[in-house]
């Protein structure tokens, strides 16, 4: 790359970084730059992607700037928990199956009952997915029951109206 003396955006670059390493980056050549800021340099990654760094970025002693990217994604990655084999009320996680539009993990898991249920890891480790839904319905099933128990037919709504009309009569 070369560039005019008479370039407006062009300075003098007081350290040569072209080809160094720095975690995993390679300083290739220095960008045009206005006067006044930093030099950015083009840099390309092991992961064979390019990206743009200022040069005090690089050369500071804690490194702010290590790779164009993929190593937050790697780390992030490696963070993980793994939540296979573990259960969940009624839900045993079989497999991690991607991550859904908003971007959190989910897996793949298998209820008591014999269903097969995706939820989020978020939603397993807090408790608010516990089963595929069948504790759901059997807890609404149990509650209608004891409504039917505790309510007896001389209750009814329409019962009630006619003994409050013979009262009143």
């Amino acid at each position: 790359m070369s560039f005019r003396k008479s370039s407006p955006h062009i300075r003098k670059i007081r350290r040569n970084l072209s080809g160094r390493r720095f975690g995993r980056l390679t300083a290739l050549a220095p960008l045009p730059s206005p006067k006044g800021t930093n030099t950015r340099w083009l840099c390309s990654c092991e992961c064979g992607n390019f990206a743009v760094v200022v040069g005090s970025e690089l050369t500071r002693l804690k490194r702010r700037v290590n790779s164009c990217g993929c190593l937050n994604l790697e780390l992030l990655r490696n963070r993980l928990d793994d939540l296979t084999g573990r259960s969940f009320g009624r839900l045993t996680v079989l497999a991690r199956c991607g991550q859904n539009r908003h971007g959190h993990t989910q897996w793949l898991c298998d209820c008591t009952c014999g269903n097969i249920e995706v939820a989020t890891g978020a939603n397993l480790k807090i408790g608010n997915t516990q089963s595929c839904g069948c504790y759901h319905s059997e807890i609404a099933a149990q509650t209608q029951q004891l409504k039917r128990v505790v309510t007896p037919p001389e209750m009814t709504i329409t019962n009630l109206l006619s003994r409050l009309n013979n009262l009143y009569q």
